[in-house]
């Protein structure tokens, strides 16, 4: 059903790794965690491969994985305090039990997002059951902070029947819902209710409707940014952006960062002061898990959903928005990317657009400058 056309090396896992922070605009999973989980993989001698989507079967068996999850409060994560661990990577339970429902048996899986953690996420469950992962994602290039924001969602795609799994042990199956703005709601309060994290396989899909629904070559996107990140000796940067067609946003630093766990989300603004040619202006960047607004000088400048990605400097390495990374008196550029086409219509700006995050003003695609 399948030909898997490439086993990855684990320099080729860490040049997706790096690469998939630079795309993931802030979030898409916890690099390091990625990392682990391919150090015990490659342990355990299993094999990532990754397959073309033009070698995907139109009779195959698809289904979308990735974890829904992001800011939670105190008390939320208290509640967990007594609840015992039961599985350490429930995603591998989350496309079990989808499999199960279905009485099927899965080709392929495709990530949800281009994210660090959510492509080994995939790469996890495949290298476990000795398939491939198809060399795309369900959203286009990068990461996103709901479910709903999907490229499924764009095509008509079911998002049912789905399956999530926490650390805790729970399985739940969702048969039917009314369509996927829902489905996120209802998995935003599982995984709030699961300290932050809740397992998900979706979309079950043949691949003749999978291929209309995805973004093709993601993967290989992210490593060869990674290649660049790890091997290029000079003009990191410059060579990010031209095989990105990306555009440069800003350069400077970052001088305060403010963040708020709440309902289910990291809610943050990222304040910067320019350097070189950017010296005396100032940026500052929205965040909802995912870099999604931006603007110079109190003026509007990037929105979703093109992507607003934030690199070191110096390594050009991207900056996650978890933890240390993001740090005051970082020097960073900030870069741009169109977002695929799918999104740049009235319907995509609809769903991914900053008025669906609340906000007063229509995108400001890049692709029109």
């Amino acid at each position: 059903m399948f030909k898997p056309i490439k086993t990855l090396s684990r320099s080729e896992t860490e040049n997706l790794i790096e690469g998939a922070v630079v795309l993931g605009c802030g979030g898409g999973g916890d690099p390091d965690i990625a990392r682990d989980i391919v150090d015990t993989l490659f342990a355990q001698g299993k094999e990532l491969r990754l397959m073309n989507l033009d070698d995907l079967d139109d009779h195959a068996w698809v289904a979308i994985l990735g974890y829904v999850g992001g800011g939670v409060s105190p008390e939320e994560i208290a509640a967990n305090q007594d609840v015992p661990r039961v599985w350490e990577t429930p995603i591998l339970q989350a496309a079990e039990q989808l499999a199960g429902h279905l009485n099927v048996q899965f080709d392929a899986y495709l990530c949800s997002e281009i994210g660090a953690g959510n492509i080994i996420a995939n790469f996890l469950v495949a290298a476990m059951e000795g398939k491939p992962i198809i060399d795309g994602d369900a959203i286009g290039n990068r990461a996103k902070p709901e479910l709903s924001i999907s490229l499924t969602s764009l095509v008509g795609l079911s998002v049912a029947p789905l399956a999530a799994t926490t650390h805790y042990g729970d399985v739940i199956i969702l048969d039917k819902v009314s369509d996927t703005f829902r489905a996120e709601y209802l998995c935003r309060y599982l995984s709030r209710a699961s300290s932050g994290r809740l397992a998900v396989a979706r979309c079950p899909s043949k691949g003749a409707e999978i291929k209309k629904a995805m973004q093709p070559n993601s993967i290989s996107l992210a490593m060869e940014i990674g290649r660049i990140i790890r091997e290029e000796k000079h003009h990191k940067i410059d060579k990010m952006i031209n095989v990105t067609g990306g555009k440069k946003l800003f350069e400077g630093t970052i001088t305060k960062v403010t963040r708020e766990n709440r309902d289910g989300f990291v809610w943050g603004d990222i304040h910067f002061n320019g350097r070189g040619e950017e010296a005396g202006k100032k940026y500052h960047i929205w965040f909802k898990n995912e870099n999604l607004v931006s603007w110079k000088d109190e003026v509007l400048d990037a929105t979703c959903p093109d992507l607003i990605m934030i690199v070191e400097a110096d390594s050009g390495k991207g900056v996650y928005n978890w933890g240390s990374q993001l740090a005051e008196g970082k020097e960073v550029m900030v870069i741009g990317m169109s977002a695929t086409e799918p999104w740049q219509t009235a319907r995509g700006f609809e769903i991914f657009g900053p008025k669906h995050f609340g906000f007063d003003f229509q995108a400001k695609p890049l692709s029109a400058r």
